[in-house]
């Protein structure tokens, strides 16, 4: 059987460290996804020991909101997602942002 676990849909903002630099913080598994201004969606495993800060989806100032899928799909086709297509930056339909977004969550058993 695969070794694998379930994950949780998170957007984060970036942590600054003691030397000023700014990085993923630690409790994000595999981060970096769908910037949107100061804010990057990522996983973060379900059984994570670190602290985590509260998440809270009605305050856009929060340092971590968890998304489910459906929810994670709707933000990010509220906001938007940009694509490149043969040297063109455009925006992706609705569609297209529900295909990436939902294999994204897939390849990570985010439901």
């Amino acid at each position: 059987m695969e070794d694998w676990h379930k994950m949780k849909a998170v957007e984060y903002k970036l942590h600054r460290t003691n030397e000023g630099a700014m990085i993923t913080p630690p409790f994000i598994s595999d981060g970096g996804y769908f910037e949107n201004g100061n804010k990057f969606i990522g996983a973060m495993d379900d059984t994570e020991k670190y602290y985590t800060p509260e998440t809270n989806k009605d305050n856009p100032n929060s340092d971590l909101v968890e998304y489910s899928k459906t929810e994670l799909i709707t933000h990010m086709q509220s906001v938007g997602i940009k694509g490149t297509n043969e040297g063109m930056e455009s925006a992706l339909t609705s569609e297209e942002i529900a295909t990436l977004v939902g294999n994204w969550c897939d390849e990570r058993y985010i439901d």
